[in-house]
């Protein structure tokens, strides 16, 4: 038998109130209480608020992914032009 979550909640709402001596069984009735009586609703009008940005792909051929060879190729000539600077200085 499959029990739901809302049975489940009930079951252990009537334990609690069994396990429970009076003076917290009243604590726990109004942290139940406050907890139905407060909700979270979006209410930000369509159009406002953060958009979401569109993420680019990354495939070979896009923009994004020549963007990011063309950066990988200047690193690696830096490193490169900065390994010949350092034999010149050895020498």
């Amino acid at each position: 038998m499959k029990i739901t979550k809302s049975q489940l909640k009930q079951i252990i709402k009537e334990e609690l109130n069994e396990a429970l001596p009076p003076h917290l069984q009243s604590k726990v009735d109004a942290y139940e209480k406050k907890k139905r009586q407060y909700s979270i609703t979006d209410v930000t009008p369509a159009g406002y608020g953060p958009e979401e940005p569109e993420e680019e792909e990354f495939t070979p051929g896009t923009a994004r992914w020549e963007r990011a060879v063309a950066a990988q190729k200047r690193v690696s000539d830096a490193f490169a032009a900065a390994g010949d600077e350092e034999e010149q200085l050895e020498e």
